[in-house]
Formats: structure tokens, sequence, C-alpha cells
């Protein structure tokens, strides 16, 4: 499984060295969006390992008959610019776990997620920029296996806007930020917990248009979820992960990034550490 994912790695690089022109400093998910007629493709392989959860008060615990569990989320995106401040993109995760049981055989799977719809307009561009979005997860697939420790079921519908803030500074700083509500439809049985986000980037360009070293903390906040009128406990609680990472905008083609997370501190969550590697190219004026 890591030697396919090192040749996919690999692969895009090379592809997006000599096939696509670059002209844009998107990350993950900041407040960019692309110019008119443009495309941009992103892809990203988030990794979390975890045998261990925060409880009710927010001691960490070992899961029940899990000694371990890691899971890779690759996600493709591609995107459209409509205008020059609007867009529109779609998302499809895939997805890889191994679980290692302590009663019994371990066990992996690959399988594809729940894709998403996305919607941005940026309303105020230049070097304070602000945008905002609107994710739909479309139901087609099962249950996420990172939920399945939470009472979540299949086929569920999650609407999520985001609000984001980016301030570039002339000195190589920059901030990036991102509020944002994922409001989690109820099912005839269950309502999954909402989830209210914060999160705040700083960086610094060490060297100006090539690398960009960087660190962020995220909060979320869950609450609301309920199982047939009742209050359920795992769909409430918070999750606090710090990140950090480093940016390479290696010509005009490529922009590559990777990370290293982890979740110090969080009530009824897992907690775990992490990483990422990610590729985002540009074809467009």
């Amino acid at each position: 499984m890591v030697k396919n994912l090192i040749i996919m790695f690999f692969f895009v690089i090379f592809a997006a060295i000599f096939w696509i022109s670059w002209d844009c400093l998107a990350f993950k998910d900041d407040a960019s969006v692309l110019p008119k007629d443009s495309f941009w493709f992103k892809i990203y392989s988030d990794v979390f390992v975890t045998s261990a959860k925060f409880d009710e008060s927010s001691k960490a615990v070992n899961l029940a008959h899990l000694s371990q569990l890691a899971y890779v989320k690759n996600w493709f995106e591609l995107s459209h610019g409509i205008t020059d401040n609007f867009m529109l993109g779609a998302t499809l995760p895939v997805g890889y776990v191994k679980k290692s049981l302590v009663e019994e055989d371990s066990f992996s799977d690959t399988f594809l997620e729940n894709p998403w719809i996305i919607v941005k307009y940026q309303f105020w561009p230049g070097t304070l920029c602000l945008t905002s979005s609107l994710r739909i997860k479309i139901p087609i697939t099962d249950v996420d296996p990172l939920e399945e420790h939470f009472n979540v079921e299949e086929k569920q519908v999650d609407i999520y806007p985001i609000f984001y803030i980016d301030w570039q500074m002339p000195i190589g700083t920059y901030i990036y930020s991102q509020m944002g509500y994922k409001y989690r439809m109820k099912s005839e049985r269950i309502k999954p917990g909402d989830e209210l986000r914060l999160l705040i980037e700083t960086g610094y360009a060490i060297v100006p248009g090539i690398i960009r070293i960087f660190t962020y903390s995220d909060y979320v906040r869950f609450f609301g979820g309920k199982i047939k009128g009742e209050v359920d406990i795992t769909s409430s609680g918070y999750l606090y992960t710090m990140a950090a990472g480093v940016r390479f905008f290696l010509n005009r083609n490529l922009r590559v990034e990777v990370l290293t997370n982890a979740t110090p501190i969080g009530k009824n969550q897992l907690r775990g550490i992490g990483g990422s590697v990610g590729i985002c190219y540009f074809a467009g004026k």
C-alpha cells in the first residue's frame, strides 16, 4: 500500500511539471478562487492513526477491542472558475482503513466515500481577502470508518458553509483563517452532532515565492446529537488539533505541501496523530 502511494505521488509531480501551467497559490482550503475559465486539480493524502479516544472527562482511554486504527483518506478535487470571483468544484474522497483488533485478526479495506459539491465566492479580493463557500455531501456510500465509533447512519447528508479571512502581509508573513458550521441532516432514527469549526494558520515565506513554513490550530465543537430524541454523548464534546508543515512552490506549475498533526486535547472524540501530503496544480490563464 505504501509503495503504491509513493508511485502515485511521484507520478502526479511528474505530470504537474510537464503538463500544467501554474498561476495559483491556493492550498488545501483557503480563500483562493480560480480565474474565469481556469481549472485546478488537487490531490491530498491524509493519514490518521489512533488507538484511543477522549472520554467524557477529557481523559484519554483505549478503544474497546481495538489496538490500533490506521486511516488514509485520499482527496481528489477538481474545480472550475465560472467568473473571476466565483467557482464550482467537486471533491471525491477515497479511503483506506486498517484495523488491528485485540482478540481477532487484523483486516484492511479500500473504499469510495461520499463526494462533496463545492460552491465558492470571493467578494473581497486583495491582500486582505474575504471568501465564502458552501459544501454539500452527496450520500452515495456507506458510513465513514472513522465514524463507526459514533452514531452515524448510512447515507448521511451534510451541509457545510465556510467563511474565510486571509491576510497576506508585505513582510512575508500571512494569516489564513476559516470559520465553518457543518449541519448534519437528521435521519429516521439519528441526528448526528453538528460541528462548529475555527481554524487559524500563520506562516512565513522563508524563500519568497518558493518555500513557506506554517503552523495552524484547528478547534471543532460537536453538539446537538440525538438518538430517538435522547441526547447522544458520542456526538458532543470538542477536539483541538495542532499542525506544522512546509509548502514548496517549485515553479509556475506545481505546489506541494507536507505537514504533521496531533490531537492533544479533546472530549468524546478520537485521539491520534497524523500527517498529510498534498499537490495542487492549475490550468488556465
